[in-house]
């Protein structure tokens, strides 16, 4: 018999030895989306896919700690949900697809955070899920499940991203200069 030493859940959708520590937070969160309420599914899933983001960006990011200071903190430029999906996809880190399908939960994620009275059968965020591209394609799908498998299927795919992006990091080069461009049009 398998020792539970990680949430039921992990079992549940049959993982069965001990998981990556980078995929723990993923099971967690999959249990966690499931017992919330609207906004608190909503919020967790957009909250996570701001991390996956900015670990995939500071991944990507030379390594000596001005991407921390650029991602991280009171004012950091790229301290949102918003800048982190427009610096991930100007990056190249994440698809015209991603790109389009995390806005759409930043636009719905702040509905639920600025709002007091929203729930998916309002219209306008029943409008806002119907946009969503990487749900399933069931025909007779509630808002909220639309929202929920939208939300699961992009953290899924960013979930290992910033160990991919990693592979890939960048570093810092000298470029030439207009000395040095010189200096070789004269010898």
């Amino acid at each position: 018999m398998v020792e539970q030493s990680q949430p039921r859940y992990a079992f549940a959708v049959g993982h069965s030895a001990k998981l990556d520590p980078y995929l723990q937070d993923y099971v967690d969160l999959l249990a966690e989306i499931n017992k919330e309420s609207d906004r608190g599914a909503v919020l967790t899933a957009a909250s996570f896919i701001d991390v996956l983001l900015q670990k995939t960006i500071a991944a990507f990011m030379v390594d000596d700690g001005s991407a921390k200071k650029l991602c991280e903190g009171f004012n950091a430029p790229i301290g949102t949900l918003s800048s982190r999906i427009l610096a991930a996809f100007a990056l190249g880190l994440i698809s015209t697809g991603e790109r389009a399908e995390c806005d759409t939960i930043r636009k719905i994620r702040n509905e639920f955070a600025h709002n007091v009275k929203v729930n998916f059968n309002d219209q306008k965020l029943t409008a806002m899920c119907s946009n969503l591209k990487f749900a399933t394609d069931e025909q007779e799908i509630t808002s909220q499940m639309r929202f929920t498998s939208s939300a699961v299927t992009i953290i899924t795919r960013l979930v290992n991203r910033p160990i991919y992006v990693a592979k890939a990091k960048l570093k810092y080069q000298e470029w030439p200069t207009a000395a040095s461009r010189q200096e070789k049009d004269e010898s």
